[in-house]
């Protein structure tokens, strides 16, 4: 992982602010102009490819590189997709599940009628063993399809940069095309208590982490003509956790920021 001195300022990849150490122990600086968080300390290049081909020899064990969704969770996910968009199904759209990961996502919206094209580099092998169409990189798709819409669970905070995977992604869609996105909350509740001791920001191969006002600037830095927040009620626990999660969710202060934007 290579060294970077936190002690001095360096330039945002997003505008060129400068920026700061965000928490006390200085794993991410946030910039002073957009408020960007991005890790301190990269990982880049050959060291992050290895990272991801280590995870994919076990990747029920590592499931904070290789997808964490469970099948689910990922089916409840799909059919709130479809409410928004106000749409019964999926059936007759061509859709991209980019960063599929351990394919929990493809598999649900394929159970509702959906034409998939999986994008993951490293879980390549893993999806194609499942019988799910999968290409390493968007490029790669066949240049005749024209997708109606994109999903990208927990990929953003992988990305440097994702509003330029943002932007191809908008390329690749029709002019009525969509694209749900989800990503961890860095201004949700348990990130203002735990700091950089928050599992999200612990974790390697996260390297930047999103506001709910970052999102909206990277969409529009992108081109998407429009986008909203979603807030859904989603039952992850039971009881007393359950309401606690609920009120999390409707203030906007739960973990995961959910957007649906249009090209």
């Amino acid at each position: 992982m290579s060294q970077i001195d936190t002690s001095k300022p360096t330039s945002c990849r997003f505008c060129n602010g400068t920026t700061r150490p965000h928490w006390r122990r200085g794993l991410f600086n946030r910039c002073l102009s957009c408020g960007l968080l991005t890790r301190t300390r990269s990982i880049e290049g050959a060291e992050l490819e290895r990272l991801y081909e280590q995870s994919w020899l076990d990747p029920d064990f590592r499931r904070s590189e290789t997808g964490g969704t469970e099948l689910t969770h990922s089916r409840v996910y799909a059919a709130k997709l479809a409410r928004e968009l106000r749409i019964k199904d999926f059936t007759g759209l061509r859709i991209c599940d980019f960063g599929a990961g351990r394919g929990s996502m493809s598999q649900a919206l394929s159970e509702l009628g959906a034409e998939i094209y999986a994008v993951e580099p490293f879980g390549y092998d893993f999806l194609i063993k499942q019988g799910i169409r999968a290409f390493r990189n968007l490029r790669d798709l066949p240049p005749e399809v024209e997708l109606d819409g994109v999903v990208a669970i927990s990929v953003l905070e992988h990305l440097d940069t994702p509003w330029q995977a943002l932007k191809q992604i908008r390329e690749r869609i029709k002019p009525s095309g969509w694209v749900y996105l989800a990503t961890p909350n860095a201004n949700g509740l348990v990130a203002r208590i735990a700091h950089d001791r928050w599992r999200e920001a612990v974790r390697p191969g996260h390297l930047v982490l999103l506001t709910a006002k970052m999102m909206a600037k990277i969409l529009e830095r992108a081109g998407y003509s429009s986008y909203r927040r979603l807030r859904w009620y989603i039952a992850y626990q039971s009881g007393a956790r359950n309401l606690f999660g609920y009120a999390l969710q409707m203030s906007g202060l739960d973990g995961e920021l959910r957007y649906l934007a249009f090209k």
